[in-house]
């Protein structure tokens, strides 16, 4: 008999189950060590060239999903399109910080300028550049109730309000030299500035039309660019501020007004006169025509020749100055009050209103004049080139147009 049989029947039970994980366990090590099935091979089949199975062994129950079967699209790889070499091109200029800066210093005294050199010149109002207020644009203006020329500048305050009491500041430093808070009278108070520049021109800063309490600076006293000369006051007329740019009278108010072209008789232009010296002192600039040579007149730009010379207006004489460096080529001596350079022509107007006619370029300084017309003219006409050439002259009463040839 088989001792088995004797056995319990829970021991044989536990005995094939050892037995069967035993024989798992073998079977799995020998997958483990088995050489990976051939590609396209269906389960565990063997690989055989002679036999082409007609199904899979066994089909799996797992179907795969789709988003898992899909072959996603490859990204395509972008080929770098090739970059083109840009145009060279020109850098612009940059400029940092404030070239202003660079010219402003404090006064110090100075051989001949007590109260300091000059370094560089604001405006009167609202300083430095009188952006919010008006005026300035009425210098030698002929007034008729005075039936004589502007000999300063008309400005007001801020705008949106009264310039009544608008604060009024020196131009540029300087010393003193007449204060007073009714030295106009009913058109109340007036103060003069001297200011001395480096290489030893000097003028006069008139401040008119002041309220006479604000008056308080003395004669001798100095004063520093943006310092308060005073406020504007109520003169006969609506408040406002009158102010010159002169070589004379340093020590009285002076009449406001002349009988002909203020600039034959000492008073400069006032805003062009303190953009001009700006530009003198500013960085960068290689010459500058001084607008105070000759008999201490200003320069007027009147144009520039075929040849490259630009032409001046200068206490009545006419000047070309070499554009390269600012030197003068040649002078026209004379007692012209307007010029204008129109293409190849020279067009200048006298004090007797006669307008002479010269051929550009000139050389010798005293050509003769193509052609001669006597205008006429009252004061100091505006010049303007025509439309198909000749010239334009307009004074306060009427406008005139003469061709090329000098016909009306």
């Amino acid at each position: 008999m088989d001792h088995a049989a004797h056995l319990p029947s829970p021991i044989i039970r536990h005995l094939m189950l050892a037995l069967a994980m035993l024989a798992l366990l073998l079977q799995a090590a020998c997958d483990r060590d088995a050489p990976a099935p051939a590609v396209g091979a269906v389960g565990n089949a063997p690989a055989n060239p002679s036999v082409t199975p007609t199904a899979p062994a066994r089909t799996s129950t797992s179907t795969p999903a789709p988003t898992a079967t899909t072959t996603a699209t490859p990204t395509a790889t972008a080929t770098p399109s090739p970059t083109p070499t840009p145009t060279p091109t020109a850098l612009p200029a940059v400029v940092q910080g404030n070239p202003r800066h660079v010219v402003l210093a404090a006064p110090v005294a100075a051989a001949g300028a007590p109260c300091g050199l000059v370094d560089t010149l604001d405006f009167p109002i609202d300083p430095p550049d009188a952006a919010s207020v008006a005026g300035g644009g009425d210098f030698g203006v002929y007034r008729r109730r005075y039936e004589k020329y502007h000999a300063g500048e008309d400005w007001r305050g801020p705008s949106g309000g009264s310039s009544f009491g608008a604060p009024v500041f020196s131009i540029g430093h300087g010393t003193v030299t007449y204060a007073h808070p009714d030295g106009w009278g009913r058109d109340k108070g007036v103060v003069i500035v001297r200011h001395v520049f480096a290489d030893g021109r000097t003028f006069l800063s008139f401040y008119g039309h002041l309220d006479p309490p604000s008056v308080t600076l003395r004669a001798g006293e100095c004063v520093a660019r943006g310092d308060t000369v005073g406020n504007i006051g109520r003169p006969r007329t609506s408040p406002h501020l009158h102010f010159e740019i002169r070589t004379h009278m340093a020590g009285e108010p002076g009449p406001g007004y002349w009988t002909e072209d203020p600039t034959v008789a000492g008073w400069m232009p006032p805003s062009q006169t303190i953009l001009q010296e700006r530009l003198r002192v500013a960085p960068g600039v290689l010459w500058s025509a001084s607008p105070f040579a000759g008999r201490s007149a200003s320069r007027l730009p009147v144009g520039e020749t075929p040849t490259g010379d630009v032409v001046v207006l200068e206490a009545g004489d006419l000047v070309g100055l070499a554009a390269s460096d600012g030197r003068e080529r040649w002078r026209m001596a004379g007692n012209a009050t307007a010029a204008l350079v129109d293409g190849s022509r020279l067009y200048a107007v006298n004090r007797a209103g006669e307008m002479s006619a010269y051929d550009l370029p000139i050389d010798d300084g005293q050509p003769a004049p193509t052609w001669t017309e006597v205008l006429a003219v009252r004061g100091v006409p505006a010049l303007m080139p025509a439309v198909g050439g000749g010239v334009v002259i307009g004074d306060r009463r009427q406008l005139r147009a003469l061709a090329p040839d000098g016909s009306p």
